[in-house]
């Protein structure tokens, strides 16, 4: 029993070393239990400081309702997500849920910093190339349409459906509002 237990905490040991999203584990009074090495980046905390308050400790993000958020969770039992930005410009998902024990007890909050910043760099970059596209697209003096094949059952083509057209193309053609239809 007690090599399981030892496996156990070693196993959960690595899994907290080992992944980069930063966890703290709040008791229902808001104390910190435990944390992964990555909350070290957004809190003041050390090891030595399991037991306090959340609350005593100042953070490295531009947000404040963390305490609201941890008890309206604990008040509403229903998880909470939004995110948050670093005062270095990192963004996170940050994420609060119940602290539920193995007798679905709830005992605290467990709250999650997942680094989103490269996802909405990338977002922002297909948004640019988004909006350069289409005014390109609409900036040619040539009628362009792209199309989608609509095919039978059989796999044999049968029409053809307007994905995207210019505005060339409508003006040529005459042919108004034709995205969607066949």
């Amino acid at each position: 029993k007690l090599e399981s237990i030892s496996t156990a905490h070693n196993d959960l040991q690595n899994l907290t070393a080992a992944n980069e999203i930063g966890t703290l584990f709040l008791d229902t009074k808001l104390r910190i239990r435990m944390f992964t090495p990555p909350i070290g980046d957004l809190f003041n905390v050390t090891e030595m400081d399991a037991g306090r308050s959340i609350t005593d400790f100042t953070h490295r993000l531009r947000y404040d309702g963390l305490e609201d958020d941890a008890r309206r969770v604990l008040r509403d039992l229903v998880p909470l997500e939004t995110e948050v930005q670093g005062q270095d410009g990192r963004c996170f998902m940050m994420r609060l849920r119940p602290y539920r024990t193995l007798e679905d007890r709830i005992d605290g909050v467990v709250v999650t910093f997942v680094d989103i910043t490269s996802r909405l760099r990338i977002e922002q970059q297909l948004l640019e190339s988004q909006s350069r596209y289409h005014t390109l697209f609409n900036s040619i003096d040539e009628g362009f349409a792209v199309f989608e094949m609509i095919l039978s059952e059989t796999g044999e083509p049968v029409d053809y459906r307007f994905i995207e057209v210019n505005e060339a193309f409508s003006r040529q053609t005459g042919l108004e509002n034709a995205v969607g239809r066949s």
